[in-house]
């Protein structure tokens, strides 16, 4: 068998025995403003009202329960999430654990590593298709073995539905991804750096929620996005951007 059981534990989204927010000292005033919101959705699907988070054994935030916002197909969350009655929109990070491993490398950050990738292929980009390369990308920061990434990797859905006529082997995309960014060659298919990266990706997110709760702004984690009232966009981008650029050093982009 060419994954084995630490390896599909390294890609098992562990929300088990969480630490309730309103006991951590760096989002005291997060769990007081976030525990007096309610969610809705204004096409009558089902969500918790109230918003319970805990921290995950790698340091980010999950909410509880099945009919929890972050269980909500995204498309619909981005369309029809309300917090506190008001339509919200939802920014994400580019690339985030992509762009720490190169900040870390001294590289600057990148726009958009799953189209390159695809470049590197000779693949026309669709968004199926970039959807579908995204996956192979992130397993790779996970997985312990290029073995056990190409395995893994041919047996996606994704994979099979949208590259495989364009990929006759899993491996090519392991090639491109390390021809694309040779300075990542020593993260990829280790399987030791993604606990790492959940870490620091969380306390980034930990220090994004907690400036705008100060600034009397409620806003909803979902890994490495953020949800917030469509009133604050702009400064919750803002803030995305500059708590990153303190952290590590280098601009990153927020769309």
């Amino acid at each position: 068998m060419c994954i084995r059981d630490r390896t599909r534990e390294a890609l098992a989204d562990d929300r088990t025995q969480g630490t309730d927010i309103a006991s951590i000292p760096e989002l005291r005033r997060y769990s007081h403003l976030v525990s007096q919101v309610k969610l809705s959705l204004d096409n009558g699907g089902q969500v918790f009202e109230d918003v319970a988070l805990s921290r995950g054994p790698a340091g980010r935030l999950y909410q509880q329960g099945v009919h929890g916002y972050q269980n909500i197909p995204r498309d619909e969350r981005k369309h029809h999430l309300l917090i506190d009655g008001r339509p919200t929109t939802e920014w994400d990070y580019d690339a985030l654990h992509f762009n720490l491993l190169l900040n870390r490398c001294g590289y600057p950050c990148v726009r958009d590593v799953y189209s390159t990738v695809l470049r590197r292929l000779g693949i026309r980009k669709t968004t199926a298709r970039r959807d579908a390369i995204k996956k192979p990308c992130l397993i790779s920061l996970n997985i312990p073995t290029v073995r056990g990434f190409c395995c893994y990797v041919g047996r996606l859905p994704e994979y099979q539905e949208h590259l495989k006529h364009l990929v006759k082997r899993s491996s090519l995309i392991y090639e491109a991804l390390v021809t694309s960014y040779p300075q990542l060659k020593s993260y990829v298919c280790t399987g030791k750096h993604g606990a790492a990266l959940q870490r620091q990706d969380g306390a980034i997110m930990d220090e994004v929620l907690e400036t705008l709760a100060q600034r009397g702004i409620v806003a909803l984690p979902e890994h490495d996005s953020v949800i917030c009232p469509r009133e604050h966009q702009e400064t919750v981008r803002q803030v995305m951007v500059q708590v990153y650029q303190r952290r590590t050093g280098f601009m990153v982009g927020v769309k």
